[in-house]
C-alpha cells in the first residue's frame, strides 16, 4: 500500500476509507502493528527471520513506535532532556503531536490515560480550564506559583501552549515563530503570559530579556501597544539586567514604526553616556600576583565597569547612526543633523575608551549617502519655501553649506577607518564637478574672488598634484609627472561650479546657471627647489606668492606640503618664514588671515608593504622633532600637522576637515 504506516492519521484514514476493500488475510490490523512487532515476520512463513530485509525491519520499528505508551514515554524523555530510543531517526514522528493525541484518545476512557496524556500538547484543553486538573505536569513542577498560571494556546506546533511547565527556551521559540510568520495572535498570548502570568523570577530572571525580544517582535508586527507595555515593564522590573544589545534592538524597532521620539527616550534612558570619572578607562599595569585580595576585587570591579561602559558606547553609537540614517532617507534633514551631532559629541569618549573603528562599526558610507540624498533634494529646491517660523520643524538657513559636512565632522571625531568605499561616497558628495579655470602668473590673472579658496604649496616633487587628485577622487585633475616642476603657474580648479562651465570656458558660450552654495577654488601653486626654471622666474613666483598671501581675501587655508621622509628642507624653511611673517602680521592687525596647515606627504614610504599592513604610514621621531623645532623658529608653531599618503589614502579625512572652510566661505 502507498500509505505511510508511520503516520496514525494517514493509517487511520487508509483503514477506514469507504472504498478500501482488502482480503482479511492480507490486512494487518492496528493492534498487530502496535502491540506485536514480530507479527510481520510471522505473516511471512517462507522468509527466514534472518533474511528479512532491512527496510522491512525499519517499517516494523516505525509502526510499533506509534503505540500510545511509546509516544508518552518519548515525549517525557524529550522534556527531561533525554534521548529517546528511536528519537531523531525519522523527522515525521514529530509531526503534530496534538492531532495524534486526539486520535489516540478517541474512544478511550480518559480516567485511564489522563495522567499520561497531560504531557502532550492537547488542543482539546480549554483555555479557562482549572489548573487543579493538571497538577502533574511533565516537568514535575508542583509549586503553587506554577499551578496558578493560566493556559495559553498558541498556533505553533512546536510550542503549542504556555503554562506552568513552559521554559524560557519555549518562549524564545514561540516569539521567533510569531515574528517570522507575523502571527499577531501568538504575540498577544505571549504578552499575556509574560506580563500577567509570570513574575520577575521566571526563568531565573531571564524574563527581562524575553520582554525585550517580545517588544522587538511586536514592533515588527506594528503592534506598538504590546511593545510599549513590554518596554515599561522591563524598565521597571529588570533595569539592573538590561543589556545594551537589547536596548539597541528596541531603538531600531521603534524607528521602523516611526516612533522616533520614543526611540530617543529609550536611547537616553538605557544607553546613556557614562558619567565623567565613573569609569577607569586605563588598565592597571600592575601584576595581579602583587595585589592583595582587596586590590584584586577593586581591579575586577573596574574591569567589569569598563567592559560594560564600552559595550554601552558601542550600541549607543550604532543606535544613533540608525536614527540619523532613518531621518536622512526619509527626507528629514533637521532630525538627521541633530542625530549626527549627538554622534560627534561622543567621539571624544569613544577614543578615550580605546575603541577602534572596527569595534564601533558605524556604517559611515550609508550616512554619507543619506545626507547626500538630502543635499541633492535641497539643491533641487525642496525646502526653498519652508517657513522657518513653523515650530522650527525645518530651518534650512541653519544647515551647513552641504549636509554631508555634518557627517564628516562626526567621522573625524571617531577613530578613522580609512575605507575606500566610505571616502568614495564622501568625495562624490562633496566634489560633484571639477573644472580647470585658469593658470595665473600674477594677481591680474586670478579669477573673480567670489568664493573660498585653498592653496597647496611646497617644493617640487613633494606630491602636491597627487594629493589634490586623492582628495577629489580624480585621476587627472592636477597634472602629475615624475619630472619635478611641471606646475609652473597658479592653477585654479573650480569645485561644484555650474554644470556647463567647461563649455563656457572652452567655447565662450554664455551658459545659464549658478554655482552651488558649497563651491570653492583649489589653487595648485608652483613648486620650488627642483623646478628647472631660471632664477628670474623663481623670483617672480616668490613675489607673486607674497602678494597672493597678503591680498587675496578669499584665501581660507594654506596647505604646506613637506616630505615625511626628509623633513623640512631649505625651501620649506623659506616658505615657513614667508607665511609666518605675512600671516603673523595680519593676525596682529586682527585682519582676516588664512589657516596654515602642515601636511607630511609620502608617509607610506616609511613603512614596508604599507598597503598590506594595518599601519598605512608613519613619520620618524627624528623628522618630527626637526619639524617642530623649525616651526617654532619661524613663528608657525601653532600650525596643525597632518600625516598623509596618496598611495594608502592616509589622512584624507583630516585634510577635508580644513577644506570645508573654503566651501563655507
Amino acid at each position: 500500500a502507498s500509505c505511510d504506516l508511520g503516520s496514525d492519521h494517514h493509517y487511520h484514514h487508509y483503514i477506514n476509507h469507504p472504498n478500501h476493500k482488502k482480503p482479511p488475510n492480507q490486512l494487518l490490523n492496528q493492534q498487530q502493528l502496535r502491540g506485536h512487532p514480530n507479527e510481520l515476520n510471522a505473516r511471512q512463513p517462507n522468509v527466514p527471520k534472518s533474511n528479512v530485509s532491512k527496510k522491512t525491519t525499519q517499517n516494523t520499528n516505525k509502526a510499533t513506535s506509534q503505540h500510545p505508551e511509546a509516544i508518552i514515554k518519548r515525549e517525557k524523555q524529550q522534556q527531561q532532556g533525554q534521548q529517546g530510543a528511536n528519537h531523531g531517526n525519522n523527522k515525521r514522528r514529530n509531526h503534530n503531536f496534538a492531532q495524534r493525541a486526539e486520535y489516540l484518545s478517541e474512544g478511550i476512557d480518559n480516567n485511564g490515560f489522563q495522567d499520561n496524556l497531560d504531557g502532550l500538547t492537547l488542543t482539546t484543553i480549554p483555555k479557562h480550564q482549572d489548573a487543579d486538573t493538571n497538577t502533574d505536569n511533565s516537568n514535575g513542577n508542583n509549586s503553587d506559583k506554577a499551578s496558578n498560571i493560566q493556559f495559553h494556546q498558541l498556533h505553533s506546533q512546536r510550542v503549542s501552549k504556555l503554562d506552568g511547565s513552559t521554559t524560557a527556551d519555549d518562549v524564545v521559540k514561540a516569539i521567533k515563530r510569531a515574528q517570522n510568520l507575523h502571527d499577531e495572535h501568538d504575540v498577544v498570548e505571549i504578552a499575556h503570559f509574560l506580563l500577567e502570568e509570570v513574575d520577575q523570577s521566571f526563568a531565573y530572571g531571564y524574563r527581562g530579556s524575553l520582554l525585550s525580544r517580545l517588544a522587538v517582535a511586536s514592533l515588527h508586527l506594528q503592534n506598538y501597544d504590546v511593545a510599549k507595555r513590554c518596554i515599561i515593564e522591563r524598565r521597571i522590573s529588570h533595569r539592573s539586567s538590561m543589556l545594551p544589545l537589547e536596548s539597541a534592538a528596541i531603538v531600531r524597532g521603534l524607528l521602523r514604526c516611526h516612533h522616533s521620539d520614543e526611540a530617543w527616550e529609550v536611547l537616553e534612558d538605557e544607553l546613556s553616556l557614562p558619567l565623567e570619572g565613573s569609569v577607569q578607562w586605563e588598565t592597571n599595569e600592575r601584576n595581579k600576583n602583587d595585589m592583595n585580595d582587596d586590590e584584586l576585587h577593586l581591579e575586577d570591579e573596574a574591569t567589569r565597569r569598563r567592559l560594560e561602559a564600552r559595550d554601552r558606547l558601542i550600541h549607543r553609537a550604532r543606535s544613533i547612526s540608525s536614527i540619523a540614517s532613518r531621518h536622512f532617507y526619509e527626507m528629514e534633514p533637521t532630525e538627521g543633523i541633530r542625530a549626527v551631532g549627538k554622534l560627534k559629541d561622543m567621539g571624544g569618549i569613544v577614543k578615550e575608551a580605546g575603541l577602534t573603528a572596527e569595534d564601533v562599526g558605524i556604517p559611515w558610507d550609508r550616512l554619507v549617502k543619506g545626507a547626500a540624498l538630502c543635499e541633492s533634494k535641497r539643491r533641487d529646491g525642496k525646502w526653498d519655501n519652508v517657513d522657518e517660523s513653523d515650530d522650527g520643524a525645518e530651518s534650512p538657513s541653519s544647515w551647513p553649506c552641504n549636509i554631508v559636512y555634518t557627517v564628516l565632522d562626526a567621522m573625524i571625531a571617531f577613530p578613522s577607518e580609512n575605507k575606500d568605499v566610505t571616502f568614495e561616497a564622501l568625495c562624490n558628495a562633496l566634489v560633484r564637478r571639477t573644472v580647470f579655470v585658469t593658470g595665473a602668473v600674477d594677481m591680474e590673472g586670478c579669477p573673480e574672488a567670489d568664493r573660498g579658496e585653498v592653496a597647496f604649496i611646497g617644493r617640487s616633487n613633494v606630491g602636491k598634484s597627487s594629493l589634490v587628485n586623492m582628495l577629489t577622487n580624480r585621476k587627472s585633475l592636477a597634472f602629475t609627472s615624475k619630472t619635478p616642476g611641471k606646475t609652473q603657474q597658479f592653477n585654479y580648479f573650480a569645485v561644484n561650479d555650474k554644470p556647463e562651465l567647461a563649455r563656457q570656458i572652452r567655447y565662450g558660450d554664455d551658459v545659464p546657471g549658478e554655482k552651488d552654495r558649497d563651491s570653492f577654488y583649489i589653487v595648485d601653486l608652483p613648486g620650488f627647489g627642483f623646478a628647472k626654471v631660471t632664477q628670474q622666474l623663481r623670483q617672480q613666483w616668490s613675489d607673486f606668492m607674497d602678494e597672493y598671501l597678503q591680498e587675496r581675501e578669499t584665501l581660507q587655508v594654506v596647505f604646506h606640503l613637506i616630505d615625511a621622509r626628509h623633513g623640512p628642507t631649505d625651501e620649506d624653511i623659506k616658505i615657513m618664514q614667508k607665511v609666518g611673517t605675512i600671516l603673523g602680521a595680519k593676525q596682529q592687525a586682527k585682519e582676516h588671515c588664512a589657516k596654515y596647515i602642515i601636511i607630511l606627504t609620502k608617509a607610506d614610504k616609511n613603512v614596508k608593504n604599507a598597503k598590506s599592513q594595518s599601519n598605512p604610514g608613519k613619520v620618524s621621531n627624528k623628522v618630527k622633532e626637526k619639524l617642530i623645532a623649525t616651526m617654532k623658529e619661524n613663528r608657525v608653531g601653532y600650525a596643525p600637522i597632518v600625516l598623509t599618503s596618496s598611495e594608502t589614502r592616509l589622512g584624507r579625512d583630516e585634510v577635508w576637515k580644513y577644506l570645508r572652510f573654503a566651501a563655507e566661505q
